[in-house]
């Protein structure tokens, strides 16, 4: 192949976001704020979730959890979801 191991046809600048599950948002925020002195700058409501919009220098942190105990996302473990968008 032309391109090496590390090397890639596409020339990826930075992450764009993350998404982070939580069972809930409202200790896991404050950490965020509080702790780590980062802004939340958006809130997304879906019917099943809560996106919690967190910046973090050019990259944005999403915490999501759910909105009831009946919503598909209840239950899920927390931690890294398995996207990030560059």
């Amino acid at each position: 192949s032309e391109h090496g191991l590390f090397e890639h046809p596409i020339s990826l600048q930075r992450a764009d976001h993350v998404a982070i599950l939580m069972p809930e948002l409202a200790g896991p925020e404050g950490f965020w704020n509080n702790v780590l002195g980062l802004a939340t700058v958006g809130e997304i409501p879906t019917p099943v979730m809560v996106i919690k919009q967190i910046k973090a220098g050019d990259c944005m942190v999403e915490l999501l959890a759910p909105t009831s105990a009946d919503s598909p996302m209840a239950g899920r473990p927390g931690g890294l979801a398995s996207m990030v968008a560059f």
